[in-house]
């Protein structure tokens, strides 16, 4: 194996794992077929002054389907929560009998931010989805499962530790946001 060779295989290696110190390394060529490693400083984002964690509480329903969680949020980041999996559905074709996954769970995207001018309300963009199964329907004497999906995104504000419904109707959503301790 040749020089260049080698120092690719090590950075390879060695891209796979960073130590707990939080310092990269990398090869670094010293002489004509000497190959030694050094230290690079990884530069971690620091949160600006003042920066808040804020703890979100989601519930939501939708025929027989809820979904719910509490969880920490940074003041500015956004927060991607997803649960569920694929549930398998027979189906029936001209070739015969198979199997097809259709996505199920809940899924919640959001970001809230501080209200600059206000310190009592906090500006919310959120995407949501609630999806499984249902009740299903008769189809050539075989039951064959229904798969539910209710999906809803907006921006809005809300007041800091006030329960807020966002939706009523034919789905329930509410939206707890609070300072985190």
């Amino acid at each position: 194996m040749n020089q260049k060779a080698l120092a690719v295989l090590v950075l390879f290696c060695m891209s796979a794992a960073v130590p707990s110190s939080g310092a990269v390394t990398a090869p670094e060529k010293v002489a004509a077929g000497q190959t030694t490693i050094r230290k690079i400083a990884k530069k971690t984002p620091q949160p600006p002054d003042g920066e808040e964690n804020l703890m979100v509480e989601v519930s939501a329903k939708y025929l027989e389907l809820e979904g719910k969680t509490r969880f920490l949020a940074g003041n500015g980041t956004q927060v991607n929560y997803v649960t569920g999996g694929d549930r398998p559905v027979v189906i029936k074709n001209s070739q015969g009998d198979g199997v097809e996954y259709k996505k199920v769970g809940f899924i919640l995207n959001v970001l809230p931010v501080l209200a600059p001018d206000d310190d009592s309300r906090a500006s919310i963009q959120l995407q949501t989805e609630l999806s499984g199964p249902t009740q299903g329907v008769q189809a050539g004497g075989n039951e064959v499962p229904g798969i539910a999906t209710w999906q809803w995104q907006s921006s809005f504000t809300v007041e800091l530790g006030k329960k807020t419904v966002l939706v009523d109707g034919p789905a329930h959503l509410e939206l707890t946001v609070t300072r985190a301790d």
